[in-house]
């Protein structure tokens, strides 16, 4: 029959444990974890356009970039017919302020919106011009391994990776040290008609959101 532990290998037990928890949290005080994001599949993506009835030709992207402040995964883009091309963009930010669409959109020209204007719509979104062309952007909060909702400024996203971030396991990893409390995390939706042409259109915009978000699904697991 085994021995129960003394009370003092417990205090000693014990006091390591918290030593081991402050020193790691010290350490994510004085040298934080730089902001990392998983990659879109671009496959399950073409997947889901496709059997959603759009055209899914793959355009050229751009590298993933990383900073202390945020990182972003490899812009993915497609034809997706009419004169379309709808891009998309993973990102995370270490902060809370600023978490927004419009963050994500200045990391490269061709997500950047002029004369943004927010819509009274469901879901949120903007709409905006870039070269010429309109262009309308929302973003899906993503956490691990689940999906919030859609978002465009601060106020939208931060209640909605509040929900998708606050598991167990996460808060306890974070004490730790291991992981940011919070995961401020979306993947930035652009689509863009050809210049001169009018805006997607509101029952297509829908469309094609409810299309995409089983692929994004699979893209907040891997995270």
């Amino acid at each position: 029959m085994s021995r129960p532990v003394s009370t003092k290998v417990q205090r000693v037990l014990f006091g390591s444990l918290a030593t081991l928890a402050c020193l790691a949290a010290l350490k994510s005080l004085v040298w934080p974890r730089w902001p990392t994001v998983a990659p879109l599949d671009r496959e399950s993506v073409r997947q889901s356009l496709r059997t959603a009835g759009f055209d899914a030709v793959p355009i050229a992207t751009l590298p993933a970039r990383r900073s202390y402040e945020r990182a972003t995964s490899p812009l993915l883009g497609f034809g997706i017919g009419q004169g379309e091309t709808l891009r998309l963009l993973r990102g995370s930010s270490r902060e809370r302020f600023p978490f927004q669409a419009a963050l994500l959109a200045a990391s490269d020209p061709v997500l950047k919106l002029q004369n943004r204007q927010l819509l009274n719509s469901s879901p949120p979104s903007a709409m905006g011009k870039v070269g010429g062309a309109s262009v309308r952007q929302t973003c899906l909060v993503i956490g691990q391994g689940s999906l919030g909702g859609y978002g465009v400024i601060d106020e939208q996203l931060w209640p909605l990776a509040d929900q998708v971030s606050g598991d167990r396991r996460r808060q306890i990893e974070a004490q730790l040290g291991l992981r940011r409390m919070r995961s401020y995390e979306c993947v930035l939706i652009s689509v863009s008609s050809q210049k001169g042409a009018a805006p997607i259109q509101e029952s297509r915009w829908n469309r094609l959101l409810d299309a995409i978000r089983p692929a994004l699904r699979k893209g907040a697991a891997a995270g």
